[in-house]
């Protein structure tokens, strides 16, 4: 029967989430394999050390420095995101959640963060950002009324022209059909041009 302290030590290194245990004073006294493959850094590394040292840039070493400092455990649990910069000098944008485990006198004898690297997850949504911003601009410059539809009709994107010309505000048209927002003889003329375009795959104007 596997011993019950084996048995934590091998869910702490098995887990997908990165998790680290420091001591009050803000020394690592825990690292797991997460950890090491997130950072480059073995345990051995960084045991004793706190990670103002060498794991965080030096803006955000701040806010951390001042929770060890007035650590209580009613601050806790809490989450916050900082960054890690690697063994390799890469920077990581990292999710935390911390809790702590109290002492026999009930004072904080552990802190314990488990973090998600979620630096793709950033580098997809600036992406996603930057994308739907150029395509923005390049509808406002459009002088005609330009839409973009679903396949169930809905607008999912228009221009600053359309909304002029029509008296609208954005939110009164995305997620719309022409049904919703214009009179009824007029959207059903408006939902055939679409789905002639839909069956023909043809541009129509």
């Amino acid at each position: 029967m596997m011993h019950k302290k084996n048995f934590h030590e091998a869910v702490f290194q098995a887990t997908a989430v990165a998790v680290i245990v420091f001591d009050p004073g803000g020394r690592i006294v825990a690292f797991n394999q997460s950890c090491e493959q997130i950072s480059g850094y073995c345990f051995e590394e960084v045991q004793g050390r706190t990670p103002w040292d060498f794991l965080l840039p030096f803006r955000e070493t701040g806010f951390v420095r001042k929770m060890f400092e007035n650590l209580h455990a009613r601050h806790f649990p809490n989450t916050h995101r900082t960054h890690w910069i690697t063994k390799s000098g890469e920077l990581r944008l990292m999710d935390w959640s911390n809790s702590v485990l109290p002492g026999p006198d009930r004072a904080v004898a552990y802190v314990v963060g488990t973090c998600i690297d979620i630096t793709g997850q950033k580098i997809a949504h600036q992406t996603l950002e930057d994308f739907q911003n150029r395509q923005t601009a390049m509808l406002n410059a459009i002088s005609d009324s330009v839409f973009l539809k679903d396949s169930r009709l809905r607008h999912i994107e228009v221009n600053r022209e359309l909304l002029e010309r029509h008296g609208f505000e954005r939110d009164q048209v995305i997620g719309r059909t022409a049904h919703d927002i214009f009179p009824e003889s007029e959207a059903a003329a408006i939902e055939e041009r679409d789905m002639q375009v839909l069956r023909s795959g043809k541009p129509l104007r």
